[in-house]
């Protein structure tokens, strides 16, 4: 006779989206609640005559590949943030300074790996323009493009030279889940940056050639305002062989 496994035991379609992310919830549920319901379906099945536990094996593999992914993330370079300092997009700081255009959003990508909540987010003016430039995060829509807005920042000061934060911020970020950390500035303030190969080049190369930089970051026009509930459509991949050859830092404390 054979049995199916119950629904709370075979339904973990969720493990197959974990990632390198940390869930502390999935943790418990499938490394305490699910081996302890397989043991109790096999003493019940027992109990009945029934010899085999369709769906029990591949339970408990998939509590064996959980422990491997567990063993990923820990081993992720973005989980090892040192606690009081900003990181930006990339692994290598390499400090350049780049001029960015008024009237434009720039977004450059942040991957976080455990939850964080943000507290600060900062830029480095280092030749001071009068005007402002507005900070904030937006979410990505699955296919390395902003979508959502998480938090509008507010705006900073350029008309002076130095470090230009915005504090006392209470913003949550999501274990394994990638977001766009992006400026837009009514003036044309000359900032700290990354130079082009230090960066991250998440977006890729071009499909024709590999003769190149890869794209690292999006810029679209748009009006200095508020930040848009969803990010703008139409905006445009940047590597150094465009208009912007370097990505403008901007800095994220948790």
């Amino acid at each position: 006779m054979t049995q199916s496994i119950p629904v709370p035991i075979r339904d973990h379609t969720k493990l197959k989206n974990i990632g390198t992310a940390s869930h502390p919830e999935i943790d418990t549920a499938i490394d305490t609640t699910l081996p302890g319901l397989v043991t109790t379906h096999a003493a019940l099945t027992s109990s009945h005559g029934v010899t085999t536990i369709q769906g029990a094996a591949e339970a408990q593999a998939k509590v064996d590949t959980h422990a491997d992914l567990a063993a990923l993330h820990n081993s992720s370079l973005f989980r090892y943030r040192r606690a009081g300092r900003y990181y930006s997009s990339s692994f290598n700081g390499y400090n350049d300074n780049i001029y960015i255009d008024a009237n434009m959003i720039f977004a450059i990508p942040f991957a976080v790996v455990d939850a964080i909540t943000v507290t600060r987010m900062a830029i480095h003016v280092t030749s001071a323009y009068a005007g402002s430039a507005r900070l904030g995060i937006y979410s990505d829509d699955g296919n390395l493009y902003p979508s959502a807005l998480v938090i509008d920042a507010g705006t900073v000061d350029v008309s002076t030279t130095g470090l230009k934060e915005i504090v006392s911020m209470s913003t949550g970020l999501s274990a394994g889940s990638l977001y766009w950390l992006v400026i837009v500035s009514d003036t044309t303030p000359y900032m700290a940056s990354i130079i082009s190969s230090s960066i991250w080049s998440l977006l890729g190369f071009e499909p024709t050639s590999l003769n190149d930089m890869g794209y690292y970051m999006w810029t679209v026009a748009f009006t200095f305002a508020a930040l848009p509930a969803t990010f703008p459509a139409g905006a445009l991949p940047q590597n150094d062989q465009g208009t912007f050859v370097e990505q403008p830092k901007i800095g994220v404390m948790w």
